[in-house]
C-alpha cells in the first residue's frame, strides 16, 4: 500500500482541518463565556449573601441593645432615628467590605394598637408581659452595590408580675 499524499487529496485535507479549527475554536470562545458569565453570577450571590448577613448582623446589634436596655430596668426603650450620635454610631456600622444600617425600630403595631405591654398567660395565668419589636435593617456591599433589607420581629418577655 502506497500512503503518500495525492496532490488531489492534500487541498481537501487542508479545508477539512481548516473547518476543524474554526469550529474548535468556536466550542471554546463558547466555553470561555460561559465560564465567565458562571463566574459573574458566582460573585453576585456571594455579595447578595453578604449583604444579607451584615443586614443580620445590625439587627442582632438592636436585639442585645434591646436586652440590655430591658435588664436594665426600662420599660420602654427608644430608637429615633438619628436621636444622638452615640446610637447612629452604633446602629449604622462600616466594615471594610460593606455596611449595614438600622432603618427602624418599633413595637410593632398593625394600625389599631401596639403589640406591646400585651399580658403573657401560663396555663390559664397571667405571669407578665410581652412586647413585640419590628427591626428593619438594611446592609450593602460596597464594590457592586448590592444591598438587602432584612425585618425581623422579635419577641421579649418582661418579667413583671401582674398583681391582682
Amino acid at each position: 500500500m502506497n500512503y503518500k499524499l495525492k496532490k488531489h487529496n492534500s487541498g481537501f485535507i487542508a479545508v477539512v482541518s481548516l473547518i476543524l479549527i474554526v469550529l474548535f475554536g468556536i466550542f471554546g470562545v463558547m466555553y470561555w463565556f460561559s465560564s465567565k458569565s458562571n463566574a459573574e453570577l458566582i460573585m453576585f450571590e456571594s455579595d447578595r449573601i453578604k449583604a444579607r448577613n451584615y443586614a443580620m448582623a445590625g439587627i442582632e446589634k438592636v436585639k442585645i441593645h434591646l436586652f440590655n436596655q430591658y435588664n436594665l430596668g426600662e420599660k420602654r426603650p427608644e430608637y429615633k432615628e438619628k436621636s444622638n450620635s452615640r446610637l447612629d454610631a452604633e446602629y449604622n456600622i462600616k466594615f471594610d467590605e460593606g455596611t449595614y444600617k438600622v432603618t427602624k425600630v418599633s413595637p410593632l403595631g398593625d394600625g389599631v394598637g401596639e403589640w406591646y405591654g400585651r399580658p403573657h398567660f401560663s396555663r390559664g395565668l397571667a405571669i407578665g408581659f410581652y412586647d413585640l419589636w419590628e427591626i428593619v435593617c438594611e446592609g450593602k456591599v460596597e464594590k457592586s452595590g448590592i444591598t438587602a433589607e432584612v425585618t425581623a420581629v422579635i419577641k421579649i418577655y418582661r418579667d413583671d408580675l401582674v398583681i391582682r
